[in-house]
């Protein structure tokens, strides 16, 4: 870096019009209380940028689509940046002179993280492999590390006290955490909250091939299994109350099994488990008592079979209690033969009952007076009008059985 491009901001501020354009040559700024704020670049061909230090914050879209830009040399003195290297696909090395600095920089919602293109990081020439943050760091923030391939290992010390959730480090082995720490813990590689109520983040590239999350965790978090290449099996614990947003992308998963307790299902949380086989449940009431957003977050989407208590689901007996059929709770293709109804049930959502191919009797426990009562969605729109294009048949499988109805009585 230039004696210029490294001036200090205290001096900065001390220097004339004419100082400062031969400091900031290139680029454009604007002075601001404590620092200064680069909004673009005069030639969008940059191939290297080294950004002066005194630099507080890159504005939004300031080097938007510096198509052949490479290298990028970031101040300690920086905060904040807002998409500020959009389109700038062929970024390969960020270097940096203080990691701590860089781990709490405000990337405030950026959709450009320099790593998810390849980049590598370099912290004062020597490329970032490992991460032990020193004692005083105080968080990770979202985007600071995300996509980075060189990272293996993360060591947490015990005065950090916030990491980003969706945090994406595709070739993470294992998470280390200092024992003193308050607020998170390691168990096998695995980062959790102190409590161990809460599972963070599994490492992608962790070897095992089969994982039981451990008893007592109540929740997973939002992308907690993001990109794990060689899980196949997961199994969870008893009294696990939420499964985060697109908790799992796990393109080798072929089974996952639940224990005991209703549980909430984010949105997409299986959504790129497209070899999941098979899904194992103990208790069909528990699993009917949970809630899916959406059918993304349902493991059986595909072609899975649901497994209860060990034995292929192939007869339906919903038992006496459930009053709602919940959209998406259901296996879609499952290969359901009979369906029990209680005389409990009040409501079937849209698309709680998939149209089971092999169906060939709907049982109902109550009486054809009870049964009128019930409030059956054969038809649901998208749409607050609805319209041809945006109404859709729902629940078929119950106008196709009618036929083949048995009421108590």
């Amino acid at each position: 870096m230039s004696e210029e491009r490294s001036i200090r901001a205290k001096d900065a501020e001390e220097l004339d019009g004419a100082s400062l354009d031969k400091l900031f040559t290139g680029l454009e700024y604007q002075a601001i209380d404590g620092g200064f704020i680069l909004t673009g670049v005069k030639d969008k061909g940059i191939t290297e940028l080294v950004i002066p230090y005194g630099v507080t914050e890159i504005a939004y879209h300031a080097f938007k689509d510096c198509k052949s830009l490479r290298k990028i040399t970031v101040p300690q003195s920086l905060k904040r940046m807002s998409s500020s290297f959009y389109g700038c696909d062929a970024v390969a090395e960020v270097h940096i002179t203080d990691l701590v600095a860089w781990c709490e920089i405000d990337f405030d919602e950026t959709d450009f993280y320099p790593f998810h293109e390849g980049a590598r990081l370099f912290e004062n020439g020597v490329e970032v492999t490992e991460l032990r943050l020193p004692a005083h760091s105080l968080k990770i923030s979202n985007g600071a590390l995300d996509g980075l391939s060189s990272l293996r290992s993360i060591y947490i010390p015990k005065e950090l006290e916030s990491i980003d959730e969706y945090l994406d480090l595709p070739f993470l082995t294992s998470y280390q955490v200092d024992e003193d720490n308050p607020y998170f813990c390691a168990f096998d590689g695995v980062l959790f909250t102190k409590d161990m109520s809460k599972l963070i983040s599994y490492p992608p590239m962790s070897p095992s091939r089969e994982y039981r999350v451990p008893d007592g965790v109540k929740e997973i978090g939002n992308r907690a299994f993001k990109r794990c290449q060689n899980l196949v099996s997961v199994e969870f614990p008893d009294g696990l109350c939420i499964i985060g947003a697109e908790a799992f992308s796990c393109e080798n998963l072929t089974r996952v099994a639940f224990g005991k307790g209703a549980i909430s299902f984010g949105e997409m949380a299986f959504l790129e488990c497209g070899h999941l086989a098979r899904v194992d449940i103990v208790d069909l009431g528990d699993w009917l008592n949970s809630s899916f957003p959406d059918e993304t977050a349902n493991p059986v989407l595909y072609d899975a079979e649901m497994y209860l208590n060990g034995k292929p689901l192939t007869e339906l007996d919903i038992p006496e209690g459930i009053e709602v059929i919940k959209t998406y709770a259901l296996p879609m293709k499952t290969r359901i033969t009979a369906l029990t109804l209680p005389s409990t049930l009040i409501r079937i959502e849209p698309y709680a009952l998939p149209y089971f191919y092999d169906l060939r009797l709907i049982r109902y426990r109550g009486t054809k007076k009870q049964w009128k009562k019930i409030d059956i969605v054969t038809k649901y729109s998208y749409s607050p009008k609805p319209t041809r294009r945006t109404t859709h048949k729902t629940n078929e499988c119950i106008a196709r059985a009618k036929k083949v109805f048995d009421f108590k009585n």
